[in-house]
């Protein structure tokens, strides 16, 4: 935006730089607040720290571009977020390693987006099974296409602060148990995909399922979207038709132990 204008109009947004300026506009019409000009008597744009960028001179002026279609405030080019109505603290509890983080994230996210918040400090979390536990079930599984209040999750702070009770008081949790780790498995390069899978004709498949997370439908999907090996027929492994890709013999695999 300032790239494009270069002048004295890009000056009260340089001023403010890296600061709130929401009080600028009307939060009712998203624009520009307004006011009655004193000295025309006439509606226009209220701008005490100087008229900036696309907004239009008080008077008629012949200098002014109004070229552009939409003003830059109402631009969806230039939205980098959304300011949330509220935020929300919010305990989660990994069940396996008996680890708790606290976050705080905005009511308005999924679970989805919570678990990508939560991946700064597992990066794993896509393996594990988000369930709360609470008056209504005991080790619910959480709905990860919603957000916390549609999953039941309230927040009570409105009623923690009508009797005088610290929000900190009490915050929600949600457990993670542990279902599979495929998030390693798909961050394999394909000759190590590869090799595992091969490796399986020598170990049962359950055994390379628990270790690396490879189970047999997962196998098929990373083959057809990182590999793209061929797949020759089905071969029985410990009593389980599994697909064994052939690798060719310049191919360099790295041969990994079982217990990634």
């Amino acid at each position: 935006l300032l790239e494009a204008h270069k002048d004295i109009l890009a000056q009260p947004i340089i001023d403010h730089a890296g600061r709130d300026i929401s009080h600028w506009f009307d939060p009712l019409t998203m624009d520009v607040k307004t006011h009655v000009n004193p000295a025309t008597e006439l509606k226009s744009y209220y701008t005490p720290m100087g008229r900036f960028i696309h907004v239009p001179p008080a008077e008629p002026d012949v200098s002014w571009d109004n070229s552009f279609e939409t003003p830059w405030w109402k631009d969806e080019s230039f939205v980098v977020g959304t300011l949330t109505q509220k935020t929300r603290a919010l305990k989660v509890k990994n069940m396996l390693s008996r680890q708790e983080h606290r976050l705080e994230v905005c009511s308005e996210e999924t679970m989805e987006e919570i678990l990508n918040r939560y991946l700064d400090f597992n990066a794993h979390a896509a393996s594990y099974t988000w369930k709360r536990t609470d008056s209504l079930e005991v080790g619910r599984v959480l709905d990860m296409g919603q957000n916390l209040e549609e999953n039941g999750i309230k927040d009570e702070r409105p009623q923690f602060d009508d009797v005088g009770i610290d929000d900190e008081y009490y915050i929600p949790t949600v457990h993670l148990y542990f279902s599979d780790d495929l998030t390693v498995a798909m961050r394999l390069p394909c000759s190590v995909v590869c090799e595992v899978r091969v490796s399986a004709m020598t170990r049962p498949v359950h055994h390379v399922a628990t270790r690396v997370g490879a189970r047999v439908g997962a196998w098929t999907r990373l083959g057809q979207r990182d590999c793209g090996a061929h797949w020759p027929e089905f071969v029985p492994v410990g009593g389980v038709a599994v697909r064994v890709p052939s690798v060719p013999a310049s191919t360099p695999v790295r041969r990994w132990p079982l217990n990634l």
